[in-house]
């Protein structure tokens, strides 16, 4: 025995389920059913022909070679003497359909008593519903009751002995149904809509979170059953969330919508090594540098970007401030920047270029000592000069000389030599010293005037003086030899 009807809607879906309850062919157990306490004896579970002969079946209803319960008859039972067995609690359904209880029975011997069926309820206690007694022939017979619940209840089958042995009563393929709740539970908060979510390119889930729906049923609480929890991660995709609510019949409603992700790429690509702002030198008198940098890399979940850079390692500089600029862009357009800046400064670290530096010299002492001055040039095209001593200076002692030539930038270069002053200990040389002058002058005349040029000379020094003389070129002289010195 099982469900006779099974109907599925989607979404909010109401299912009923008409079901078979208490029932039992007793093939393996007695299904709940339980034997019960205010009787004299119990129902015994036999397969094939009951001990005692011509009463009882001689095999199952239900497959001819199964099991089924009968009432053994045989001493010590006396006449009257019961045997009851109720069934599992079926729930109430006031204003409902009413139960169907169906049920096979034998009751064949000339002793036979009576079968009855009862209704227990808490309340009402025992409600008859169903009796058979005498002898029926040996075969199985099929009863069908009704019943309207208002109230939980039990099915009590009481097997009354007859007057002798030769009265077994069986049962087999008890079936009570259609009494139960028929009614699906209600769904009072409603079911979501589908939900349309996105989820960031490279996550492997999306949490997504709803108003779960609740149901109420006239039985009570229904269960409530779900495939996913709001909060739940969802994958990329179609997924489908359902919700069932059942009640104590086995009734259920359902409610289902679709969680719908689709990824999106938001982000921009994670770039690894932006260089920081630096600072580079070149010389004065250069246009420009080339500098040279590790470039940064970039990776994005849509796989390699797309790089786009304003300059490149390598690249010549001009002074001043410029800044360096890589783009990075994946296949959303999602662009992510490494900017830095590169400051180019002159810096003057060479010294003025001196030229004609004059070399060490030797001179005489108390000389004048003069010299080409040394020049210099510069790419700053502003240096200055110091020296130690100007030409034509009178030195008597040996004396460096220093030029010191400085730029703007206090880069500095020297011109230095030595004036070595030497002693002279050797006369002068006379060059052209007058010869003897033979004159002669009338007697009784004025004696003429002499004259001659002056004698010169020659020194190591460079410097020769006639110091003394005794007569002058143009003196007169007397008569007779004169020594001049």
């Amino acid at each position: 025995m099982g469900l006779r009807t099974i109907t599925f809607t989607l979404l909010c879906v109401s299912v009923t389920i008409f079901k078979a309850l208490a029932t039992c062919n007793f093939e393996s157990s007695l299904c709940g059913y339980t034997q019960t306490t205010d009787d004299v004896f119990d129902w015994t579970r036999n397969s094939g022909g009951t001990p005692s002969s011509s009463t009882g079946p001689s095999s199952d209803h239900t497959t001819g070679s199964g099991y089924y319960i009968y009432t053994e008859t045989s001493s010590p039972r006396v006449a009257g003497d019961t045997a009851r067995l109720i069934s599992p609690s079926i729930p109430g359904n006031a204003g409902g359909p009413r139960c169907r209880i169906n049920f096979w029975y034998h009751m064949y011997g000339t002793g036979m008593g009576t079968l009855r069926v009862y209704a227990r309820t808490v309340v009402g206690g025992d409600s008859s519903l169903w009796s058979r007694s005498g002898n029926q022939g040996n075969q199985w017979y099929s009863a069908s009751l009704s019943y309207a619940p208002q109230t939980e209840f039990q099915v009590v089958f009481v097997g009354y002995r007859g007057s002798d042995y030769k009265g077994d009563i069986a049962l087999d393929d008890i079936v009570i149904s259609d009494c139960a709740d028929v009614t699906p539970p209600q769904i009072t908060i409603g079911c979501p809509s589908n939900i349309d979510a996105t989820m960031e390119l490279g996550m492997t889930g999306k949490a997504v979170t709803w108003t779960e729906p609740s149901a109420t049923d006239s039985s009570g609480t229904p269960v409530k059953m779900t495939s996913h929890q709001p909060g739940a991660n969802f994958p990329v995709g179609l997924t489908d969330v359902r919700y069932t609510f059942t009640d104590a019949y086995n009734n259920v409603a359902s409610c289902n919508f679709i969680v719908n992700i689709e990824t999106v790429d938001t982000l921009p690509p994670d770039i690894a090594g932006c260089p920081n702002d630096f600072i580079a030198t070149f010389e004065l008198g250069t246009t420009g540098t080339m500098l040279n940098w590790t470039e940064p890399t970039a990776t994005d979940h849509s796989g390699t970007p797309q790089r786009s850079r304003s300059h490149v390692p390598g690249s010549e500089f001009l002074t001043g401030l410029t800044t360096v600029n890589y783009n990075f862009t994946d296949t959303a357009n999602n662009t992510a920047f490494c900017i830095f800046s590169v400051t180019v400064e002159i810096v003057d670290s060479v010294p003025p270029q001196v030229s004609q530096c004059p070399n060490d010299t030797d001179s005489f002492v108390g000389r004048h000592i003069s010299w080409v001055e040394p020049t210099t040039s510069d790419l700053s095209n502003n240096v200055t000069c110091t020296r130690s001593l100007a030409p034509g200076t009178y030195i008597i002692t040996t004396t460096p000389v220093v030029y010191t030539f400085t730029d703007s930038s206090g880069n500095v270069a020297y011109c230095n030599f030595t004036i070595n002053i030497i002693q002279d200990n050797t006369p002068p040389t006379i060059l052209d010293c007058v010869p003897d002058i033979h004159a002669s002058a009338e007697v009784g005349k004025m004696l003429p005037s002499i004259y001659w040029s002056k004698p010169t000379a020659i020194d190591d020094s460079g410097r020769v003086m006639l110091t003394d003389f005794t007569h002058v070129p143009g003196q007169h002289f007397p008569i007779g030899s004169t020594m001049v010195s």
